[in-house]
């Protein structure tokens, strides 16, 4: 008897040192993989800043900037960097808001091919800068925001992979997308006051809600445009949205299951993902993993910050 026991020590041991090594594999693993599946969404972003700037070179000719195709360049590069969608804003002052409002305006109905029809594009209030509010959309005119900002201007979407569906909301309106927005004109100032093409001015917002998406949280990446012939002017945004859940997609072995997933911002705000059968499902705001594991605990920073400046937010898993 003593013997069968000893065994069973021995043998439970063995079984428990295992699953440790394999779950510190699978751990391993899945923190560089979701590292990677954000960094090629960054270089998406990257790779559509590009085509704006050589496609729109001067910055005098912004904010009229649309560009032919962008909805089916966008919808390749979002295939070839496990993007989710992808559009772009141009920097609008309050003096240049009516010329970019008829500019695009025009452009929707007259120039893109195919055109949009003008119910597809033309709100409640008619045709304009919008934003949100409890009574829904409203026209934005004079640049002013609910927060603090030291810029009065607009950051209208003028293109997007999915069509019409945001088209002229206003990205600076709103506290959380706009505050990164004015993080990357101070940035861009400083890139420009020191002549340095080095500065990353790059940003990734804290957590959002997207609208009119999944009710799960996500994050959007803002990559800035620099025209080609002028550097050092920052002209608009590319903007790309990923739900935290992608980050986890195909990154654990269908037999991972009982695992959580904890990922935070840098403002120590939290959510929690539970793997099951390799798949992550959204469980719930704040860390909710079961703190008598601690011990196995793995976590990487998993937005590099060889993309984004200093001052973007941040995300661990």
């Amino acid at each position: 008897g003593t013997m069968g026991y000893v065994m069973y020590l021995i043998l439970h041991h063995k079984e428990k040192n295992l699953g440790e090594v394999q779950f510190r594999s699978i751990a391993s693993r899945a923190i560089i993989t979701s590292r990677s599946i954000l960094e090629r969404k960054t270089r998406g972003t990257q790779t559509m800043a590009a085509v704006m700037s050589v496609e729109n070179p001067h910055a005098e000719d912004w904010p009229r900037s649309a560009v032919t195709g962008f909805e089916r360049i966008a919808s390749h590069v979002i295939d070839t960097s496990d993007g989710r969608s992808m559009g772009y804003a141009p920097l609008v002052t309050v003096d240049q808001l009516a010329d970019f409002e008829d500019y695009a305006y025009n452009y929707f109905l007259n120039v893109r091919d195919p055109p949009f029809a003008e119910e597809d594009i033309v709100n409640s209030f008619g045709r304009g800068v919008w934003g949100v509010n409890s009574n829904g959309r409203y026209r934005e005119t004079d640049g002013n925001t609910t927060y603090n900002t030291l810029n009065r201007i607009f950051a209208p979407v003028l293109q997007h992979n999915l069509g019409n569906k945001i088209l002229m909301m206003n990205w600076h309106y709103e506290e959380t997308r706009g505050s990164m927005i004015d993080a990357m004109m101070s940035c861009a100032e400083k890139r420009a006051q020191h002549n340095n093409e080095s500065i990353r001015c790059s940003f990734i917002t804290d957590f959002i809600i997207l609208n009119g998406g999944a009710k799960t949280p996500a994050g959007l990446i803002m990559q800035p445009i620099y025209p080609d012939a002028d550097r050092m002017k920052l002209t608009g945004f590319i903007a790309s949205s990923i739900l935290w859940s992608e980050a986890l997609m195909d990154v654990f072995p269908d037999q991972a299951r009982g695992l959580d997933c904890v990922i935070t911002s840098s403002s120590n705000k939290s959510h929690t993902f539970r793997i099951d059968e390799g798949k992550a499902s959204y469980w719930g705001v704040g860390d909710r993993h079961d703190i008598n594991y601690n011990s196995y605990r793995k976590n990487i920073t998993i937005n590099s910050e060889k993309f984004y400046s200093p001052e973007s937010a941040s995300y661990t898993l």
